[in-house]
């Protein structure tokens, strides 16, 4: 074991190094017995010529020198040891990892370098921040996932932020995958929930979103992939640190980094279902502007939401306010209860890819056209599609009968 810990120790800068054995005697030897040696060499390495996980988002050619380059074992902050990989995006990787101050699991998001995303630090922690000020007593902060803390390293390129998050099972686009129920005899196979789980994912949704807005936040980002479920036993982290112990993960090593193969956690085998649902994923979040904060609106000044979750008062640019997280709800539960999509925005002017005019006219068509209030209160955009009666006139071949 004590070669163990040196091995561990050498990997860490001299600062880094030196911080961890400066801490109290009494702690020090707790905190390095109970590291795990991952070193296990007994793992499937795949050809490198293939790509996966990370490798195969659109970019990642150029992106790929911004990630950190974990490596399972590894110890961040001198408290956290890698376990294994849980997942990536665009702007994170996502790791288990077991917290060895507190003795517990935990999930760090560890962003790409900072200056390569445009930001001295990540959004989301200054939405957190908000998020964590509103009122102790709010049962809709138990609705959304905690912030256990954050930490900066420094890797081959620069900085990088990381968020440390309890473990949660799974999102509801991973719980939809596993059920995989039919909507109706014959239909496509699209998978959807219960009306049970419906009514208890609203719930949650809804008290997580009314303390967000206590706390002046606007989420923006709603959908399958940000609503995640709690875990109710942790032996299913056990199982995957065992897992990569004795039999590790594939992976494969390129550009001297490797890159790991993501666990998916399972549930409890005698679970009827996971846990509650959580509101997740701050990333994209809007904290209320100082001088707009008596109107609850923001300014039109950015393109935001999922495409086709998008509101109709940002689709024209329009000051918005917490509104477009309960429009970005009900569309998204269209496609988890319905198995289909409200709005899809595909324009057959444009080889039937989304856009904006076709978007628009879909809501026109299930809807009706907007009220003279609502375009009254619009940007120039607004004329680009509509008259000031409302008449949509955006010159776009659709088939949508109610516009023929």
């Amino acid at each position: 074991m004590s070669k163990f810990i040196r091995k561990q120790l050498g990997k860490l800068s001299p600062s880094r190094a030196l911080s961890f054995v400066r801490r109290p005697a009494d702690k020090v030897p707790q905190l390095l017995t109970s590291l795990k040696d991952f070193s296990n060499a007994n793992f499937e390495r795949l050809d490198p010529k293939i790509p996966i996980e990370e490798e195969t988002l659109p970019g990642y050619d150029q992106m790929w020198p911004y990630y950190y380059p974990v490596r399972i074992g590894e110890v961040f902050a001198c408290r956290y040891q890698v376990v294994g990989k849980l997942g990536f995006g665009m702007t994170a990787t996502t790791w288990l990892a077991r917290d060895l101050k507190h003795s517990r699991y935990v999930v760090l998001k560890i962003y790409l370098e900072s200056r390569f995303l445009g930001y001295r630090e990540p959004p989301e922690i200054a939405a957190y921040e908000c998020l964590n000020a509103g009122p102790k007593d709010h049962p809709g902060r138990k609705a959304i996932r905690r912030l256990l803390g954050w930490f900066t390293i420094m890797g081959p390129t620069g900085k990088h932020y990381c968020l440390v998050h309890p473990p949660l099972w799974g999102s509801l686009s991973d719980w939809l995958e596993t059920q995989k129920s039919c909507i109706c005899t014959g239909c496509t196979n699209f998978p959807r929930v219960t009306a049970h789980m419906l009514a208890v994912i609203l719930r949650q949704i809804f008290l997580a979103l009314d303390y967000a807005k206590e706390c002046d936040i606007v989420h923006t980002d709603i959908s399958a992939n940000n609503v995640m479920f709690e875990i109710q036993d942790n032996s299913v982290l056990e199982e995957i640190e065992r897992a990569e112990l004795e039999d590790p993960m594939p992976r494969k090593e390129i550009h001297g980094r490797f890159i790991y193969q993501s666990y998916l956690i399972p549930l409890p085998k005698n679970a009827a279902g996971p846990g509650l649902p959580l509101l997740c994923d701050f990333g994209e979040a809007r904290c209320t502007q100082k001088e707009l904060r008596k109107k609850k609106e923001f300014l039109g000044d950015d393109i935001f939401q999922p495409d086709i979750y998008r509101a109709p008062e940002v689709c024209l640019g329009m000051r918005w306010g917490f509104e477009v997280d309960i429009w970005n709800v009900g569309c998204m539960i269209w496609n988890i209860f319905e198995g289909n999509s409200l709005f899809d925005g595909q324009d057959p002017g444009l080889q039937y890819r989304f856009s904006t005019r076709s978007h628009l006219a879909q809501m026109v068509w299930l809807l009706g056209p907007p009220s003279r209030e609502f375009l009254m209160g619009g940007s120039p955009w607004s004329m680009k599609y509509f008259a000031p009666d409302g008449k949509y006139t955006s010159s776009c071949f659709l088939l949508w009968p109610a516009l023929t």
